[in-house]
Protein backbone atom coordinates (compact mmCIF):
# COMPACT_ATOMS: atom_id res chain seq x y z
CA UNK A 1 0.00 0.00 0.00
CA UNK A 2 1.20 3.50 -0.77
CA UNK A 3 1.55 6.02 2.00
CA UNK A 4 3.22 9.40 2.00
CA UNK A 5 5.59 11.22 4.32
CA UNK A 6 3.38 14.29 4.16
CA UNK A 7 -0.25 15.03 3.50
CA UNK A 8 0.56 15.70 -0.16
CA UNK A 9 -2.08 14.40 -2.54
CA UNK A 10 -1.48 13.05 -6.04
CA UNK A 11 -2.85 16.31 -7.44
CA UNK A 12 -0.38 18.31 -5.31
CA UNK A 13 2.54 16.26 -6.64
CA UNK A 14 1.23 16.55 -10.21
CA UNK A 15 1.06 20.34 -10.00
CA UNK A 16 4.59 20.83 -8.69
CA UNK A 17 6.09 18.12 -10.88
CA UNK A 18 4.50 19.70 -13.94
CA UNK A 19 5.85 23.13 -13.00
CA UNK A 20 9.35 21.75 -12.38
CA UNK A 21 9.32 19.87 -15.68
CA UNK A 22 8.05 23.03 -17.41
CA UNK A 23 11.27 24.81 -16.41
CA UNK A 24 13.65 21.89 -16.98
CA UNK A 25 12.23 20.75 -20.30
CA UNK A 26 13.07 23.86 -22.32
CA UNK A 27 16.64 22.68 -22.86
CA UNK A 28 16.06 20.84 -26.15
CA UNK A 29 13.63 23.38 -27.58
CA UNK A 30 16.16 26.12 -26.87
CA UNK A 31 18.63 24.65 -29.36
CA UNK A 32 16.39 25.70 -32.22
CA UNK A 33 16.88 29.31 -31.08
CA UNK A 34 20.63 28.99 -30.51
CA UNK A 35 21.24 27.33 -33.89
CA UNK A 36 20.95 30.49 -36.08
CA UNK A 37 23.27 32.30 -33.67
CA UNK A 38 25.87 29.52 -33.94
CA UNK A 39 25.64 29.64 -37.74
CA UNK A 40 26.13 33.39 -37.73
CA UNK A 41 29.03 33.54 -35.25
CA UNK A 42 30.98 30.38 -36.06
CA UNK A 43 30.05 29.87 -39.72
CA UNK A 44 29.71 26.11 -39.36
CA UNK A 45 27.88 24.03 -41.95
CA UNK A 46 24.49 22.53 -41.11
CA UNK A 47 25.77 19.02 -40.38
CA UNK A 48 28.41 20.32 -37.93
CA UNK A 49 26.00 22.55 -36.07
CA UNK A 50 23.68 19.55 -35.58
CA UNK A 51 26.42 17.58 -33.78
CA UNK A 52 25.76 18.92 -30.23
CA UNK A 53 22.03 18.22 -30.55
CA UNK A 54 22.63 14.74 -32.00
CA UNK A 55 25.21 14.01 -29.29
CA UNK A 56 22.69 15.02 -26.65
CA UNK A 57 20.22 12.55 -28.16
CA UNK A 58 22.81 9.75 -27.98
CA UNK A 59 23.93 10.57 -24.44
CA UNK A 60 20.32 10.87 -23.29
CA UNK A 61 19.55 7.45 -24.73
CA UNK A 62 22.65 5.74 -23.32
CA UNK A 63 22.18 7.11 -19.82
CA UNK A 64 18.39 6.75 -19.58
CA UNK A 65 18.51 3.04 -18.56
CA UNK A 66 20.95 3.99 -15.79
CA UNK A 67 18.70 6.83 -14.63
CA UNK A 68 15.67 4.54 -14.82
CA UNK A 69 17.37 1.80 -12.83
CA UNK A 70 18.45 4.34 -10.19
CA UNK A 71 14.89 5.66 -10.01
CA UNK A 72 13.60 2.10 -9.51
CA UNK A 73 16.13 1.47 -6.74
CA UNK A 74 16.38 4.86 -5.02
CA UNK A 75 13.27 6.75 -6.06
CA UNK A 76 12.75 9.39 -8.69
CA UNK A 77 13.33 12.45 -6.46
CA UNK A 78 17.15 12.20 -6.04
CA UNK A 79 17.55 11.36 -9.72
CA UNK A 80 15.51 14.40 -10.77
CA UNK A 81 17.40 16.73 -8.44
CA UNK A 82 20.78 15.54 -9.73
CA UNK A 83 19.59 16.05 -13.29
CA UNK A 84 18.55 19.66 -12.68
CA UNK A 85 22.02 20.46 -11.29
CA UNK A 86 23.73 18.90 -14.33
CA UNK A 87 21.42 20.76 -16.71
CA UNK A 88 22.27 24.08 -15.06
CA UNK A 89 25.98 23.30 -15.39
CA UNK A 90 25.52 22.41 -19.07
CA UNK A 91 24.04 25.80 -19.95
CA UNK A 92 26.71 27.62 -17.95
CA UNK A 93 29.47 25.73 -19.80
CA UNK A 94 27.79 26.48 -23.13
CA UNK A 95 27.67 30.20 -22.37
CA UNK A 96 31.49 30.34 -22.27
CA UNK A 97 32.04 28.15 -25.37
CA UNK A 98 34.43 29.27 -28.08
CA UNK A 99 34.45 26.13 -30.25
CA UNK A 100 32.20 23.31 -31.39
CA UNK A 101 33.56 20.77 -28.92
CA UNK A 102 32.78 23.07 -25.99
CA UNK A 103 29.16 23.45 -27.08
CA UNK A 104 29.09 19.68 -27.57
CA UNK A 105 30.34 19.27 -23.99
CA UNK A 106 27.83 21.66 -22.47
CA UNK A 107 24.77 20.81 -24.51
CA UNK A 108 25.57 17.37 -25.91
CA UNK A 109 27.14 15.71 -22.86
CA UNK A 110 25.95 17.52 -19.72
CA UNK A 111 22.45 18.44 -20.83
CA UNK A 112 22.10 15.04 -22.53
CA UNK A 113 22.85 13.25 -19.25
CA UNK A 114 20.69 15.69 -17.32
CA UNK A 115 17.65 15.05 -19.51
CA UNK A 116 17.78 11.33 -18.73
CA UNK A 117 17.54 12.23 -15.05
CA UNK A 118 15.10 15.17 -15.01
CA UNK A 119 13.27 14.71 -18.29
CA UNK A 120 9.75 13.57 -19.06
CA UNK A 121 10.47 9.88 -18.42
CA UNK A 122 11.67 10.37 -14.84
CA UNK A 123 8.82 12.75 -14.05
CA UNK A 124 6.42 10.39 -15.83
CA UNK A 125 7.57 7.49 -13.68
CA UNK A 126 6.92 9.60 -10.58
CA UNK A 127 3.38 10.48 -11.67
CA UNK A 128 2.59 6.91 -12.77
CA UNK A 129 3.32 5.79 -9.21
CA UNK A 130 0.98 8.39 -7.73
CA UNK A 131 -2.06 7.80 -9.97
CA UNK A 132 -4.22 4.73 -10.63
CA UNK A 133 -4.96 3.35 -14.09
CA UNK A 134 -8.34 5.07 -14.32
CA UNK A 135 -6.65 8.49 -14.02
CA UNK A 136 -3.09 7.70 -15.04
CA UNK A 137 -3.45 8.64 -18.71
CA UNK A 138 -5.01 12.01 -17.97
CA UNK A 139 -2.42 12.82 -15.30
CA UNK A 140 0.39 11.80 -17.65
CA UNK A 141 -1.06 13.97 -20.40
CA UNK A 142 -1.09 17.02 -18.11
CA UNK A 143 2.49 16.32 -17.06
CA UNK A 144 3.76 15.78 -20.60
CA UNK A 145 2.14 19.06 -21.68
CA UNK A 146 4.79 20.83 -19.60
CA UNK A 147 7.57 19.93 -22.03
CA UNK A 148 6.08 21.51 -25.17
CA UNK A 149 4.35 24.28 -23.21
CA UNK A 150 7.63 25.67 -21.93
CA UNK A 151 8.59 27.23 -25.32
CA UNK A 152 5.32 29.19 -25.33
CA UNK A 153 6.64 31.31 -22.47
CA UNK A 154 10.38 30.74 -22.51
CA UNK A 155 11.10 30.87 -26.26
CA UNK A 156 10.07 34.56 -26.59
CA UNK A 157 11.96 35.42 -23.39
CA UNK A 158 15.14 33.68 -24.52
CA UNK A 159 14.84 35.13 -28.04
CA UNK A 160 14.51 38.63 -26.56
CA UNK A 161 17.55 38.02 -24.35
CA UNK A 162 19.52 36.81 -27.39
CA UNK A 163 18.65 39.79 -29.56
CA UNK A 164 19.26 42.27 -26.73
CA UNK A 165 22.27 40.85 -24.89
CA UNK A 166 23.55 37.97 -27.05
CA UNK A 167 23.19 34.21 -27.01
CA UNK A 168 25.83 33.71 -24.31
CA UNK A 169 23.85 35.83 -21.85
CA UNK A 170 20.73 33.80 -22.67
CA UNK A 171 22.53 30.49 -22.06
CA UNK A 172 23.98 31.73 -18.77
CA UNK A 173 20.58 33.00 -17.68
CA UNK A 174 19.00 29.61 -18.34
CA UNK A 175 21.66 27.91 -16.25
CA UNK A 176 21.28 30.26 -13.30
CA UNK A 177 17.49 30.01 -13.42
CA UNK A 178 17.68 26.21 -13.23
CA UNK A 179 20.12 26.43 -10.34
CA UNK A 180 18.37 29.04 -8.20
CA UNK A 181 14.68 28.54 -9.08
CA UNK A 182 13.99 25.08 -10.51
CA UNK A 183 16.24 23.10 -8.16
CA UNK A 184 14.83 24.60 -4.91
CA UNK A 185 11.30 24.15 -6.23
CA UNK A 186 11.82 20.46 -6.97
CA UNK A 187 13.72 19.91 -3.72
CA UNK A 188 10.92 21.33 -1.58
CA UNK A 189 7.81 20.07 -3.39
CA UNK A 190 8.51 16.72 -5.08
CA UNK A 191 8.81 13.28 -3.52
CA UNK A 192 7.94 9.67 -4.23
CA UNK A 193 5.05 7.83 -2.60
CA UNK A 194 6.45 5.86 0.32
CA UNK A 195 6.15 2.07 0.11
CA UNK A 196 5.97 -0.21 3.10
CA UNK A 197 8.76 -2.72 2.80
CA UNK A 198 8.83 -6.30 4.05
CA UNK A 199 10.96 -9.40 3.55
CA UNK A 200 8.55 -10.57 0.86
CA UNK A 201 8.64 -7.30 -1.05
CA UNK A 202 12.42 -7.18 -0.75
CA UNK A 203 12.73 -10.63 -2.31
CA UNK A 204 10.57 -9.49 -5.22
CA UNK A 205 13.26 -6.99 -6.20
CA UNK A 206 15.66 -9.77 -7.26
CA UNK A 207 16.02 -11.10 -10.80
CA UNK A 208 15.86 -7.67 -12.41
CA UNK A 209 17.25 -8.56 -15.83
CA UNK A 210 15.31 -11.83 -16.06
CA UNK A 211 12.08 -9.96 -15.45
CA UNK A 212 13.04 -7.16 -17.82
CA UNK A 213 13.85 -9.56 -20.65
CA UNK A 214 10.62 -11.45 -20.05
CA UNK A 215 8.61 -8.25 -20.46
CA UNK A 216 10.60 -6.89 -23.43
CA UNK A 217 10.20 -10.17 -25.37
CA UNK A 218 6.42 -9.84 -25.44
CA UNK A 219 5.06 -8.73 -28.86
CA UNK A 220 3.18 -5.65 -27.53
CA UNK A 221 6.34 -4.32 -25.87
CA UNK A 222 8.44 -5.07 -28.95
CA UNK A 223 5.95 -3.14 -31.08
CA UNK A 224 6.13 -0.21 -28.67
CA UNK A 225 9.90 -0.20 -29.05
CA UNK A 226 9.63 -0.26 -32.86
CA UNK A 227 7.16 2.59 -32.98
CA UNK A 228 9.39 4.60 -30.66
CA UNK A 229 12.10 4.56 -33.32
CA UNK A 230 9.76 6.47 -35.65
CA UNK A 231 8.93 8.84 -32.80
CA UNK A 232 12.64 9.47 -32.28
CA UNK A 233 13.18 10.38 -35.93
CA UNK A 234 10.63 13.17 -35.59
CA UNK A 235 13.05 15.00 -33.27
CA UNK A 236 14.72 16.28 -36.45
CA UNK A 237 11.89 18.83 -36.50
CA UNK A 238 12.78 20.47 -33.20
CA UNK A 239 16.23 21.98 -33.92
CA UNK A 240 15.34 23.13 -37.46
CA UNK A 241 11.90 24.68 -37.01
CA UNK A 242 13.21 28.25 -37.01
CA UNK A 243 15.51 27.82 -40.01
CA UNK A 244 12.94 25.71 -41.91
CA UNK A 245 10.46 28.55 -41.50
CA UNK A 246 13.04 30.99 -42.85
CA UNK A 247 13.56 28.61 -45.80
CA UNK A 248 9.84 29.01 -46.55
CA UNK A 249 10.21 32.79 -46.63
CA UNK A 250 9.43 33.59 -42.99
CA UNK A 251 11.50 36.14 -41.09
CA UNK A 252 13.77 35.09 -38.21
CA UNK A 253 11.15 36.27 -35.72
CA UNK A 254 8.42 34.31 -37.52
CA UNK A 255 10.71 31.28 -37.57
CA UNK A 256 11.23 31.62 -33.83
CA UNK A 257 7.45 31.83 -33.42
CA UNK A 258 7.23 28.39 -35.05
CA UNK A 259 8.98 27.04 -31.93
CA UNK A 260 6.16 28.49 -29.83
CA UNK A 261 3.57 27.00 -32.20
CA UNK A 262 5.25 23.63 -31.72
CA UNK A 263 5.04 24.15 -27.96
CA UNK A 264 1.41 25.26 -27.86
CA UNK A 265 0.11 22.54 -30.16
CA UNK A 266 2.12 19.86 -28.39
CA UNK A 267 0.84 20.98 -24.99
CA UNK A 268 -2.77 20.79 -26.16
CA UNK A 269 -2.05 17.47 -27.86
CA UNK A 270 -0.51 15.98 -24.72
CA UNK A 271 -3.52 16.80 -22.55
CA UNK A 272 -5.96 15.64 -25.23
CA UNK A 273 -3.97 12.46 -25.75
CA UNK A 274 -3.95 11.65 -22.05
CA UNK A 275 -7.70 12.15 -21.76
CA UNK A 276 -8.28 10.08 -24.90
CA UNK A 277 -6.07 7.29 -23.57
CA UNK A 278 -8.26 6.99 -20.45
CA UNK A 279 -11.58 7.22 -22.29
CA UNK A 280 -10.90 6.03 -25.84
CA UNK A 281 -8.17 3.50 -25.15
CA UNK A 282 -4.36 3.41 -25.18
CA UNK A 283 -3.88 1.71 -28.55
CA UNK A 284 -6.40 3.78 -30.56
CA UNK A 285 -4.92 6.99 -29.19
CA UNK A 286 -1.36 5.93 -29.99
CA UNK A 287 -2.31 5.06 -33.57
CA UNK A 288 -4.06 8.42 -34.03
CA UNK A 289 -0.97 10.33 -32.89
CA UNK A 290 1.25 8.70 -35.51
CA UNK A 291 -1.32 9.22 -38.24
CA UNK A 292 -1.70 12.96 -37.60
CA UNK A 293 2.06 13.46 -37.23
CA UNK A 294 2.72 11.71 -40.53
CA UNK A 295 0.23 13.91 -42.38
CA UNK A 296 1.80 17.06 -40.91
CA UNK A 297 5.35 16.04 -41.84
CA UNK A 298 4.27 15.27 -45.42
CA UNK A 299 2.66 18.71 -45.66
CA UNK A 300 5.91 20.37 -44.56
CA UNK A 301 7.78 18.43 -47.22
CA UNK A 302 5.36 18.84 -50.10
CA UNK A 303 4.22 22.46 -49.96
CA UNK A 304 5.72 25.94 -49.87
CA UNK A 305 3.50 27.80 -47.44
CA UNK A 306 2.96 31.23 -45.99
CA UNK A 307 3.23 31.74 -42.23
CA UNK A 308 -0.32 30.65 -41.35
CA UNK A 309 -0.21 27.39 -43.31
CA UNK A 310 3.34 26.69 -42.15
CA UNK A 311 2.23 27.01 -38.53
CA UNK A 312 -0.73 24.70 -39.19
CA UNK A 313 1.58 22.06 -40.70
CA UNK A 314 3.89 22.40 -37.69
CA UNK A 315 0.90 21.92 -35.37
CA UNK A 316 -0.06 18.69 -37.17
CA UNK A 317 3.48 17.33 -37.33
CA UNK A 318 4.47 18.30 -33.78
CA UNK A 319 1.15 18.65 -31.93
CA UNK A 320 0.68 14.94 -31.10
CA UNK A 321 4.36 14.27 -30.21
CA UNK A 322 3.87 14.41 -26.46
CA UNK A 323 0.52 12.67 -26.68
CA UNK A 324 2.55 9.80 -28.15
CA UNK A 325 5.02 10.09 -25.27
CA UNK A 326 2.28 10.19 -22.64
CA UNK A 327 0.45 7.12 -23.98
CA UNK A 328 3.68 5.23 -24.58
CA UNK A 329 4.93 5.83 -21.03
CA UNK A 330 1.62 4.74 -19.55
CA UNK A 331 1.60 1.58 -21.66
CA UNK A 332 5.13 0.65 -20.58
CA UNK A 333 4.32 1.28 -16.91
CA UNK A 334 1.19 -0.86 -17.09
CA UNK A 335 2.89 -3.69 -18.98
CA UNK A 336 6.08 -3.72 -16.90
CA UNK A 337 4.84 -2.88 -13.42
CA UNK A 338 6.13 -0.25 -11.01
CA UNK A 339 9.22 -2.21 -9.94
CA UNK A 340 10.81 -2.35 -13.40
CA UNK A 341 9.18 0.50 -15.33
CA UNK A 342 12.11 2.88 -14.98
CA UNK A 343 14.63 0.46 -16.43
CA UNK A 344 12.36 -0.66 -19.27
CA UNK A 345 11.42 2.92 -20.14
CA UNK A 346 15.13 3.61 -20.25
CA UNK A 347 15.83 0.68 -22.56
CA UNK A 348 13.02 1.77 -24.88
CA UNK A 349 14.47 5.25 -25.01
CA UNK A 350 17.81 3.90 -26.27
CA UNK A 351 16.18 2.96 -29.58
CA UNK A 352 14.24 6.23 -29.57
CA UNK A 353 17.41 8.26 -29.08
CA UNK A 354 19.38 6.43 -31.77
CA UNK A 355 16.73 7.68 -34.18
CA UNK A 356 16.65 11.11 -32.48
CA UNK A 357 20.41 11.43 -33.00
CA UNK A 358 20.35 10.22 -36.60
CA UNK A 359 17.42 12.41 -37.64
CA UNK A 360 18.93 15.89 -37.11
CA UNK A 361 22.38 14.88 -38.37
CA UNK A 362 21.14 13.15 -41.53
CA UNK A 363 18.71 15.99 -42.23
CA UNK A 364 21.67 18.39 -41.91
CA UNK A 365 23.66 16.34 -44.42
CA UNK A 366 20.70 16.27 -46.80
CA UNK A 367 20.38 20.05 -46.48
CA UNK A 368 24.07 20.49 -47.28
CA UNK A 369 23.60 18.36 -50.41
CA UNK A 370 20.26 19.73 -51.59
CA UNK A 371 19.77 23.11 -49.88
CA UNK A 372 16.39 22.12 -48.41
CA UNK A 373 14.86 20.30 -45.45
CA UNK A 374 11.83 19.22 -47.49
CA UNK A 375 13.30 15.85 -48.45
CA UNK A 376 13.88 15.03 -44.78
CA UNK A 377 10.31 16.05 -43.92
CA UNK A 378 8.95 13.80 -46.68
CA UNK A 379 10.94 10.83 -45.43
CA UNK A 380 9.80 11.49 -41.87
CA UNK A 381 6.16 11.60 -42.96
CA UNK A 382 6.42 8.20 -44.62
CA UNK A 383 8.10 6.65 -41.57
CA UNK A 384 5.48 8.05 -39.18
CA UNK A 385 2.63 6.67 -41.29
CA UNK A 386 4.32 3.26 -41.38
CA UNK A 387 4.62 3.40 -37.58
CA UNK A 388 0.83 3.10 -37.40
CA UNK A 389 1.28 -0.65 -38.04
CA UNK A 390 3.34 -1.56 -34.93
CA UNK A 391 1.46 1.02 -32.84
CA UNK A 392 -1.82 -0.75 -33.64
CA UNK A 393 -0.39 -3.98 -32.22
CA UNK A 394 0.49 -2.83 -28.72
CA UNK A 395 -2.51 -4.18 -26.86
CA UNK A 396 -1.24 -6.21 -23.87
CA UNK A 397 -1.75 -9.96 -24.07
CA UNK A 398 -3.59 -10.27 -20.77
CA UNK A 399 -3.45 -14.09 -20.46
CA UNK A 400 0.35 -14.00 -20.65
CA UNK A 401 0.91 -11.21 -18.11
CA UNK A 402 2.58 -12.45 -14.93
CA UNK A 403 0.70 -11.32 -11.81
CA UNK A 404 3.99 -10.31 -10.15
CA UNK A 405 4.73 -7.86 -12.93
CA UNK A 406 1.28 -6.51 -13.76
CA UNK A 407 -0.15 -3.31 -12.38
CA UNK A 408 -3.82 -3.61 -11.42
CA UNK A 409 -5.59 -0.67 -13.01
CA UNK A 410 -9.29 -0.35 -12.40
CA UNK A 411 -11.03 1.44 -15.24
CA UNK A 412 -8.09 1.37 -17.66
CA UNK A 413 -8.94 1.02 -21.34
CA UNK A 414 -6.21 -0.83 -23.21
CA UNK A 415 -7.70 -0.86 -26.70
Amino acid sequence: MLTTKTKASPSFILFWATLSLFFAAFSFSSYSLFLPEFLREFRWNRSDVAIPFSLAMIVWGITQPVAGALADARGTRPVILGGILLMALGFIVMSFAQDLWQIALGFGALIGIATSACGSISFGLLISKWFTGARRGSAMGILQAATPASPIVLAPVVFLAMTTFGWRFAALGLGLFLLFVTFPLAYLKIHDPETRTSAASASEKRGTWREVLMVVRRPPMRNLFISRFACGLSFLLIPVLAVAGMESGLSQAQGALAVSVYGASSAVGAVAGGLAADHWGRVRTLVATYLVRGIGALALGLFVMDALWFYLAVALAAGPIFATVAVNNVQVFEMAGARRAGLILGLGLVLHQVAAALGPYVSGLIFDWTGTYRISFLGLGVVLLLAVIPASRTKPEAPNVQPSLAVPSVGTKLD
